[in-house]
C-alpha cells in the first residue's frame, strides 16, 4: 500500500511542478513587451499596387514569402478608419477589388494624427496575409 501512496505523490508533485512552469510561462509572456517593427528591417521596399499584385496572382506563394514578415509600403491613402485608441488605413492598390489594409500601431501615451485621404504615405508593418486586401499590422507611418 505504501508503494501506491508515494507514486499518487509522486504524480501530485509533477502536476504542480506542470501547473507552475506553465504559469510562469504565461505571466513572462503576457508582460512580455511589444515587438514593434520600428527597429526592423523590411524584406521587402515596394509599392502599394506592386505588393497587392504579388498577393493576388498566387496568394499561397505570396504567405510562404511575406507571412510575419516586415514589409514597407509606398502608397495614398484611400481610407481611414478611426476607433477610440487605433485607427487603420487602406492603401489604393490600383484595382477596386482589393488593397492595403494598414491596422496602426502606437504606444498608449502617444497620439499619431492620421494622414489624409489621397496623401502619399510611407508605411512599415508586419504582413497577416490576403483576405480580399492585404493585411499590414503594428504598422507605422515612416513618412508622409
Amino acid at each position: 500500500m505504501k508503494a501506491i501512496t508515494n507514486k499518487k505523490r509522486a504524480i501530485y508533485i509533477s502536476i504542480v511542478i506542470i501547473l507552475l512552469v506553465t504559469s510562469m510561462y504565461a505571466l513572462y509572456l503576457y508582460n512580455k513587451p511589444h515587438q514593434g517593427v520600428e527597429n526592423e528591417i523590411p524584406v521587402l521596399i515596394t509599392t502599394a499596387t506592386n505588393f497587392y499584385q504579388l498577393y493576388s496572382e498566387n496568394e499561397g506563394a505570396g504567405d510562404k514569402k511575406f507571412s510575419g514578415k516586415v514589409i514597407e509600403l509606398n502608397g495614398t491613402v484611400d481610407n481611414v478608419e478611426l476607433s477610440d485608441s487605433t485607427f487603420s488605413l487602406h492603401l489604393n492598390a490600383g484595382t477596386a477589388l482589393g488593397g492595403i489594409n494598414c491596422s496602426m500601431y502606437f504606444p498608449k501615451n502617444k497620439q499619431i494624427e492620421p494622414p489624409k485621404i489621397g496623401s502619399m504615405i510611407l508605411i512599415k508593418g508586419r504582413c497577416t496575409g490576403y483576405l480580399m486586401d492585404v493585411n499590414l499590422v503594428d504598422c507605422i507611418i515612416e513618412k508622409k
